[in-house]
């Protein structure tokens, strides 16, 4: 146990080190925001899906088969840039400035009390509710080997970039997302905003009148997941996030 929170403490100090660095070397610092995004139970999409649990149905089976659970699953999502730019082979200290230009564009757009930053975030979910209300989402059929997916709300901001050392991004269209904290209803806790999602193929080879070997993705009636984060540093947070990651820090030892 003191040698996990040695090497804690040593990685937050690394980390913050790391971001004051970042801070220095922003290649690009204007932002005109056009638009922004922000999914939510009445609206969202499956593209940042991540897998959490695979378990296959054997042909045989008689019936349905279902995930074991509820279980507790670890979660990384992380900030993406999803169009435009992807092709140009960005640099971490480029692509850092690029999120945080969109993460203030965000803020300010969405008249934000506080600044939201566009980073990873890391922590468990767990499937709870889904065996509470026995969720299609958790059966499958036989013949199948099917994936349980988290699915994360995502916040985006588009805009254009300027003032960029690397003149090739000076006024190009950039769509930025990242996952978001939502309150938990049940036990008042941040979590990471999302709900659940499951996609199978078939296991075996599939006769020439079967149309598709892949099922679509099913998808959960929209509710928050259950669980516990922790907000990770993409190279290029804000300098007053350093301060209070040290802090979270040592309130955690």
């Amino acid at each position: 146990m003191h040698t996990r929170n040695l090497l804690a403490r040593g990685f937050v100090t690394i980390w913050a080190l790391t971001s004051f660095a970042a801070l220095s070397a922003a290649v690009c610092t204007e932002w005109a925001q056009i638009t922004t995004e922000t999914e939510s139970d009445s609206n969202w999409s499956t593209r940042f899906s991540e897998k959490v649990d695979q378990q296959k149905c054997p042909e045989t089976a008689t019936t349905r088969c279902k995930f074991a659970g509820p279980k507790k699953y670890h979660v990384t999502i992380d900030p993406r840039l999803i169009t435009n730019v992807t092709h140009l082979g960005l640099d971490s200290q480029e692509r850092d400035a690029i999120f945080r230009l969109a993460a203030d564009g965000y803020s300010k757009a969405t008249n934000s009390t506080s600044r939201t930053a566009f980073v990873k975030l890391e922590g468990s979910v767990n499937t709870e509710e889904l065996f509470a209300t026995d969720s299609p989402i958790l059966k499958f059929d036989p013949g199948f080997n099917t994936s349980l997916l988290f699915v994360p709300y995502m916040k985006t901001s588009i805009g254009k970039l300027g003032g960029c050392t690397n003149a090739s991004l000076n006024g190009l269209q950039v769509s930025a997302a990242a996952p978001y904290l939502q309150r938990d209803s049940k036990s008042n806790e941040s979590i990471i905003a999302g709900t659940w999602g499951s996609q199978g193929e078939r296991s075996v080879p599939i006769q020439p009148s079967t149309t598709s070997a892949t099922s679509p993705v099913t998808t959960s009636p929209p509710r928050p997941t259950s669980g516990t984060y922790k907000q990770m540093n993409a190279t290029g947070i804000w300098a007053w996030w350093v301060p209070l990651a040290l802090a979270w820090s040592a309130y955690c030892l």
